[in-house]
């Protein structure tokens, strides 16, 4: 896949309904949907200097996310649980997970965000962590 090129996702095909991890029982945590957060998984990927086509490969890889995720109804049905709607929620949290995965990728480095994205690939939303580690995926 290009850099850019996300045109063949099928966003939250094999996903389930948001409900289903709302009311789960387990402890857990969101991970980000803010560029501006802090990464909760101690990446050192957030300050790093990269050369200007590693910059430029991976504003493509952001700029292609965008333009891909706006495929996404804010009214889509998997993403509404009562009056509250996770659209926006989502679409950020995608965005985070790829640019960080870019930067994993670039860097020719080990770590989490290229298997977190890897579920967006595969339609599904990994939006949280539990206690325990392990990744909660919708």
């Amino acid at each position: 896949m290009k850099a850019d090129d996300f045109t063949a996702i099928n966003w939250l095909a094999g996903a389930n309904h948001i409900d289903v991890v709302l009311r789960s029982e387990y402890a857990w945590r969101w991970l980000p949907s803010s560029r501006d957060e802090e990464d909760p998984l101690g990446g050192g990927n957030g300050r790093v200097q990269l050369t200007l086509s590693q910059s430029e490969w991976v504003r493509q890889r952001y700029k292609g996310l965008l333009v891909s995720l706006r495929q996404i109804d804010h009214s889509h049905p998997k993403l509404q649980s009562g009056p509250h709607n996770y659209v926006e929620a989502f679409k950020g949290a995608a965005l985070y997970a790829g640019r960080k995965s870019a930067i994993e990728t670039v860097l020719n480095t080990e770590g989490s965000w290229r298997e977190i994205f890897s579920h967006y690939l595969q339609g599904r939303w990994p939006c949280g962590i539990k206690d325990d580690g392990i990744w909660v995926v919708l």
